[in-house]
Parts: structure tokens; sequence; C-alpha cells
């Protein structure tokens, strides 16, 4: 009694499955769609590595892509980071919900 096809098919799928969540790839090109006006292309640039790269930022800066890092922090800038507070000897922001301040 070996393993049918079907059932070796079955288990691949359930693997990717687990290792990807449909849920935070949603909201991972949501997050690229709220941070830059050109999301599909610097979406297409990430996956397929290709670096640099121009990218506009919704605010109409236009930046240079290096690496994954650099559009990452774009992205957890614009969508996570909401500044509430800014003076001489006080940051206060939001991440996350939660209140930071320095």
């Amino acid at each position: 009694m070996g393993v049918t096809k079907s059932e070796f098919l079955l288990a691949k799928l359930n693997t990717l499955f687990r290792r990807i969540n449909p849920i935070h790839a949603v909201s991972l090109v949501y997050d690229y769609y709220r941070t830059y006006e050109n999301y599909k292309d610097v979406l297409l640039n990430v996956i397929r590595e290709k670096y640099p790269f121009q990218a506009k930022l919704r605010d109409g800066r236009v930046v240079e892509i290096n690496n994954l890092a650099v559009a990452r922090f774009y992205r957890l800038f614009n969508t996570k980071l909401h500044t509430t507070r800014l003076e001489d000897d006080v940051v206060e922001f939001i991440f996350d919900n939660k209140k930071v301040v320095f």
C-alpha cells in the first residue's frame, strides 16, 4: 500500500497553505496600495528582486528602493506609524495601536 497521487497532492497543498497565510498576503498588498502610487510595479520588482527601482509614494515623493528592507520601511512608516506630537524634547507616536513616547 503506497501513497496515491491525490494523497501526495493534498499533503503538498496542506503544507503550502500552512506556510502562506492568505489574510497576511491580502493585508500586505493593501499596505503597498496605501503606500505607493505605483504599487503594482513596486510589488512586481520586490517579488522579482529587481533592485534598484523608483517608487512614487502617495504623498508625491519619488524614492529609490535599493532592497526589500527599504520597501518594507516605507510601507511600515506610511501605514503603521502615526506621529501625534513632535517637540524639541518629546516625540510621541502611535505604532500598531500602541502609544510610544521618547
